[in-house]
């Protein structure tokens, strides 16, 4: 069991409905994957918001209100299997350009 980081960083534009990024976190043949942690830094306070999937399973949705207030990272136990993905989709309210970046703490094992 490796544990590890991964970082996506996303610009999510002005004024934009739920749209899924095109960078996602695939787990390659021979290696299984739980996502352990979620860790997020938006650019803004509020108005943005990510959801996660496994394929094309909803995990979780997350705003930047709820994130900038708390900053506790984000507990999660869901395991992406070889051949799947974790997607990432966002939305945006405001009228500037929003970053996010999001790092993904992943327990690693090859099968």
């Amino acid at each position: 069991m490796t544990i590890k980081v991964y970082r996506k960083t996303f610009t999510i534009p002005a004024s934009s409905t739920w749209s899924r990024q095109s960078d996602s976190l695939p787990t390659p043949a021979g290696y299984n994957r739980i996502l352990r942690e979620v860790r997020l830094y938006f650019s803004v306070g509020s108005g943005a918001y990510l959801r996660l999937y496994v394929e094309n399973e909803i995990i979780a949705e997350i705003s930047a209100e709820v994130w900038n207030k708390y900053q506790l990272p984000y507990f999660l136990d869901t395991h992406i299997p070889a051949g799947k993905a974790l997607y990432f989709e966002t939305s945006n309210s405001n009228t500037t350009s929003v970053t996010l970046t999001v790092e993904c703490i992943v327990e690693e094992t090859t099968t």
